[in-house]
């Protein structure tokens, strides 16, 4: 037997399961949803994964049934079809859901860096204002006038504000990326949902968020400062000429990660209801594929 003809053969013995993993591997080679369909639209019709991975699992079903009819084999032919409709569609969710999330995520750790210049400009027109009537040479500072006093409330306000809005983005990122997660392992062998790409993008998110929040934790502590801390602190940086850093005053401010669990929970399961809708529609199964858009309406967007 010919190395073409085995080849042909391990490809048309594929359960659902199987030809579904064995085609995310070659779309995910693409690294990206965009490259792959750029060329996928250059392939003839069967190789699209709609055509393709159906033929291939409904082939497998006749190999495993040699002599077996056509017609007695149907109800077979539909299942497998099915399975492999809702796991391709599955995989679509996941992936397309990630390209309409990353572009307000894009733009929400875009704002939260920003943030961070802007506190980091407040900071440097209070220290000025505190520097004016800070004794550095002895202990007898001045009071702090109206204009100072408005000023570090505003950055004290602005600080503070900063956080919560940093951990919701990271908060969100780390849902998605269990979600996918979860599917991964529940329906695809642990074989990774998403392409690389998509993936490659929410970790770097989530690395620039960590920068952030090391320089947010220097604002933070600068908030804070009395007359007497800001006068060593100015003293200091006058004799090491580098930002001087509390020790052991960092660590108060490292968070853990968030626990994820329920809102990964609810976003896989809005995924695998869209699939299944989606599934039943591709099958013709109208009435069902709206019982279950009704069903998602009603259990995570309601």
């Amino acid at each position: 037997m010919s190395l073409s003809r085995r080849l042909d053969e391990v490809e048309h013995n594929l359960t659902p399961r199987e030809a579904m993993i064995s085609w995310m591997r070659e779309a995910h080679a693409f690294e990206s949803l965009g490259n792959y369909f750029r060329w996928l639209m250059e392939q003839p019709d069967d190789v699209y994964p709609l055509i393709r991975m159906p033929a291939q699992v409904v082939g497998a079903v006749k190999a495993r049934n040699k002599g077996v009819p056509d017609v007695k084999l149907r109800s077979e032919f539909y299942r497998v079809q099915k399975d492999v409709l809702f796991l391709y569609f599955l995989h679509d969710q996941a992936n397309s859901r990630a390209l309409m999330d990353r572009e307000s995520l894009s733009l929400r750790v875009v704002i939260l860096i920003k943030e961070i210049r802007a506190l980091i400009n407040e900071r440097h027109t209070v220290d000025q204002l505190r520097l004016e009537r800070v004794d550095l040479a002895g202990k007898k500072h001045g009071r702090a006038g109206k204009v100072e006093k408005s000023m570090q409330d505003l950055y004290r306000a602005h600080v503070q504000s900063w956080l919560p809005e940093a951990e919701g983005v990271r908060t969100r990122i780390l849902e998605f990326l269990s979600a996918a997660e979860r599917i991964s392992r529940r329906y695809f062998a642990g074989a990774d949902i998403l392409y690389p790409e998509t993936r490659a993008h929410f970790l770097e998110s989530l690395e620039t968020i960590s920068s952030l929040k090391d320089m947010y934790v220097d604002l933070l502590l600068a908030s804070q400062r009395s007359d007497g801390e800001f006068r060593d602190y100015v003293l200091a940086l006058l004799e090491t000429q580098t930002e001087p850093r509390e020790s052991g005053m960092a660590g108060e401010f490292e968070q853990a990660a968030p626990d994820v669990t329920e809102g990964a929970k609810a976003l896989a399961e809005q995924w695998i209801l869209m699939a299944k809708s989606e599934t039943f529609e591709k099958l013709g199964e109208e009435r069902a594929a709206e019982s279950l858009a009704e069903q998602l309406v009603r259990e995570h967007m309601g």
